[in-house]
């Protein structure tokens, strides 16, 4: 594992409401870095783009929750973990990660990790975690076991499954029930059979209606979740059904979203406090993605007249005013 030293063990801490977003290829190059993660972690976006994104990685991090997160990822599912990151001075700074494959046509591209600050319970509860897993302790993080041992019968039946089985549960009733009369077992027996075999039947019709219906109670919550302004919620539904796939697709989107409005009001937030050189960096496809070309020439157009303002301000001061007025008219600034 990549060692990065030295390492001071100083506490770097960042606005809650800032998202360090970062974007890799297959192989975990970075291909996108915003500004809030060049800013927090000390680096230039030159410095991080087109290098591993284990240079933020911090020594006192197990391999093995690495391993788990890349584990997890390329099986398509979202990794969630709190990550104890190295700045380019030897401090550090802890993140909550969320971290997903970016699909095109169905196919994993690349990953795309989002970063907010984490609580301090949740930081006390990972530095405890790691310790052990330092310390050599095996089997104590296991995320897409965890997801997988999640995925309920009905996720692996399929839809097909589910049917094939309600039709075949009142045939194999009925199956007993011939044998049963065909040895010569008693009445009561048969209707014995005939009763545990309708209560199991209607216990598989009800957790069927339930293995239907929970996928769309899941988005329910999550759109009641958005309609409030909670951008945060995703569908919980792990597996590899087609309902888990769609939900998968769906978190993908909201990723969109809230990463795009997340840089967006970053940006105009830097705007604000004179850090004209913040964009919006991240892929985003479809309108999403005009409504960032759209927001990156717009702060570029500030931040050409910015440049142009302090100029004229920097020509006041000299006494040269009016050469560099007519310098920038001829140019085309400040022209009605």
């Amino acid at each position: 594992m990549k060692r990065n030293i030295p390492v001071t063990q100083v506490e770097r801490d960042y606005p809650a409401e800032e998202r360090l977003i970062s974007e890799t290829d297959l192989r975990g190059i970075i291909t996108t870095a915003n500004a809030s993660f060049c800013a927090v972690a000390g680096y230039s976006r030159e410095e991080l783009v087109g290098k591993p994104h284990n240079i933020v990685r911090h020594p006192d991090m197990p391999s093995a929750a690495f391993k788990d997160m890349w584990d997890t990822i390329q099986a398509g599912e979202r990794w969630v973990g709190i990550v104890k990151n190295r700045c380019k001075n030897g401090d550090h700074y802890w993140v909550k990660a969320f971290v997903s494959p970016v699909l095109e046509d169905g196919k994993i591209i690349g990953y795309r990790s989002v970063r907010r600050k984490p609580t301090r319970e949740e930081i006390r509860e990972a530095e405890e975690l790691y310790r052990r897993m330092n310390s050599g302790e095996q089997g104590l993080l296991d995320t897409l076991g965890a997801l997988r041992r999640r995925e309920s019968l009905g996720e692996r039946l399929g839809t097909l499954g589910q049917v094939a089985l309600m039709l075949a549960w009142p045939a194999a009733v009925a199956i007993a029930m011939a044998v049963a009369a065909t040895v010569g077992l008693p009445p009561a027996v048969l209707w014995a059979i005939a009763g545990m075999g309708g209560i199991v039947g209607a216990g598989l019709g009800v957790a069927i209606y339930r293995w239907q219906t929970a996928p769309l109670e899941a988005l329910a919550r999550v759109a009641t979740a958005f309609e409030r302004g909670d951008l945060t919620a995703r569908i919980d539904l792990p597996g590899r059904s087609r309902y888990a796939q769609i939900a998968r697709s769906i978190n993908l989107a909201l990723d969109g979203v809230e990463i795009a409005l997340a840089d967006t009001s970053q940006m105009l937030d830097g705007l604000r406090r004179g850090e004209f050189g913040r964009r919006i960096t991240v892929t985003l496809p479809g309108e999403m993605g005009l409504i960032k070309e759209s927001a990156n020439r717009l702060a570029e157009e500030i931040e050409a007249t910015i440049t142009a303002l302090n100029a004229q301000l920097a020509a006041l001061a000299d006494g040269q005013l009016d050469a560099h007025q007519r310098a920038f008219t001829g140019e085309g600034h400040f022209r009605e």
